[in-house]
């Protein structure tokens, strides 16, 4: 016997004495001015007593993926990213040394050892 799907639950709405009136439009103006101090939307919702879908119906939305990719598309040539970081006094550009910390002595017996061991034929077998 084939299965068949249940149907989707029924939503209820919920008694008229536990919805919130519209929003005014004193309560818009207190939102978006939060909003532009810098106040997160969550924190707006807890301080206005709304939701956060509330809030954010009100807010105005984020731009769209290609809007945002058009907006990071910056013409920037190397040389202006160059005199940028230079300018920077916290950031100091140090070269990495890539030879071990030996002494003269000690470096001629790893080479004479790393040449012995290129001539051993069973180098290579474990």
């Amino acid at each position: 016997m084939p299965r068949t799907k249940k149907p989707p639950p029924i939503k209820k709405k919920p008694p008229a004495a536990k919805l919130k009136p519209h929003l005014t439009d004193r309560e818009r103006g207190r939102i978006e001015g939060l909003h532009e101090v810098g106040v997160s939307a969550r924190d707006i919702a807890l301080v206005t007593e709304r939701s956060r879908d509330t809030v954010a119906r009100v807010l105005p939305s984020r731009p769209e993926h290609q809007d945002a990719q058009a907006l990071r598309q910056l013409s920037i040539s190397t040389r202006t990213i160059q005199c940028t970081l230079a300018r920077v006094d916290w950031l100091v550009y140090t070269k990495m040394v890539n030879t071990l910390p030996l002494k003269p002595e000690d470096m001629l017996a790893r080479q004479a050892w790393a040449s012995a061991t290129l001539v051993r034929k069973d180098a290579g077998a474990v």
